[in-house]
């Protein structure tokens, strides 16, 4: 099972976005952030479950996309960290 280390830019932004979101419905703020946290989660147990992509000339570096939100992360085989 890899290690997830969440970066304080991406807590940063899951805040913002809740933020943000909970301005127009509080109950939906709910149900993004927590799909957006189980995703990010499920990268423990399957670390390469994001796509490759293209943008990036780094094969490491994958993205979620949850709704319409993509995020980025970079898996360490050697040390099985997300």
């Amino acid at each position: 099972m890899s290690q997830v280390i969440l970066s304080t830019k991406l807590k940063r932004q899951i805040r913002e976005t809740a933020e943000s979101i909970e301005k127009d419905s509080p109950q939906i703020a709910r149900r993004v952030i927590r799909k957006i946290i189980a995703s990010v989660r499920r990268l423990k147990s399957f670390p390469e479950l994001g796509a490759v992509t293209s943008e990036f000339r780094n094969q490491r570096i994958r993205e979620l996309l949850v709704f319409q939100y993509r995020i980025f992360y970079r898996f360490d085989e050697a040390t099985q960290t997300v």
